[in-house]
Parts: C-alpha cells; structure tokens; sequence
C-alpha cells in the first residue's frame, strides 16, 4: 500500500523546501516524480532545480529532453513516469489518479493557501478511506519537520 505523507509548508516556501526533500529522496537511492499544476510551471521549476542545490544541481528532465532514463527526477503536469519512480512528489495542488503506483506519495500544501488546505483535508479524508497510511508533517518554528499525525 502506498505510504502517502502530506508536508505542510507554513514557515518555508515550496521553493525553499523542496531542495531538503529532494536531497532525502537522492540520498536513499529513490527517483521521483514532481508533479506540477501547469505547463507554465514547468519551466520556473525546471530552472529552480538546476540552481538550488548548494553544491551543485538537481539532475532531472521534462518531457523533450529525450533521455529521461538518465533522469532520477521527473519533472510533469501529467501522469507520466517514465523513469520508474517508486516517489511521487505532489506540488501547487496537484493531484494524482495514479497513487497506487508508488511507494511514496509526498503532498507538498502552501499552508498560506486557504483553498490548497482545504482540498489538501478533503483528499486526506478520501485517502483515508481508501485504506492509504497516511501521515501528516508541519514544520515547526525553526522550519524543521514535526510529525502531527
């Protein structure tokens, strides 16, 4: 069963945070999925990611670039995975039809976003009762990770 862990980001922006849980997912030997809401999105998170990384870059590719499966990290709007991420890294609300097929599902939620927040709970709601472990990490005061749930 997919473990599905919701981040509430409410000290750092999804920009700031995403570096720190990108690293984690390089780090175990994972890919990963970022799921994006948009097209227009793409390319300002694409630029992100080759500029964040303290000492270096994050190595991912977009649909084009034409070797994903040198790729640890995809970067889509839509439900593609082509280079067989066990990780899904849900982001600016967007949301899946295809949890199941990975280990891990992460839903990175604008705590500063009312209607992010509430659609965040109704899927916590439905994934709760689809049988999904859930759990639920807010950061603390230091931007730290605290598990809540």
């Amino acid at each position: 069963m997919t473990d599905i862990r919701f981040y509430h980001l409410t000290k750092k922006t999804l920009e700031q945070a995403l570096p720190d849980l990108l690293t984690r997912v390089l780090d175990l030997g994972r890919k990963a999925v970022i799921k994006v809401v948009d097209e227009e999105s793409i390319p300002i998170m694409s630029k992100h990611l080759w500029v964040c990384r303290r000492n270096g870059f994050f190595p991912h590719g977009i649909e084009g670039d034409g070797h994903p499966d040198y790729d640890p990290l995809w970067l889509t709007t839509k439900e593609d995975n082509p280079i067989q991420a066990d990780t899904l890294i849900l982001t600016m609300g967007a949301e899946s039809t295809q949890m199941n097929e990975y280990d891990i599902v992460c839903e990175m939620l604008n705590g500063h976003n009312d209607n992010e927040v509430q659609a965040a709970r109704t899927r916590w709601k439905n994934y709760k009762e689809q049988g999904f472990d859930l759990t639920y990490w807010q950061q603390a005061e230091d931007g730290a990770w605290a598990k809540k749930a």
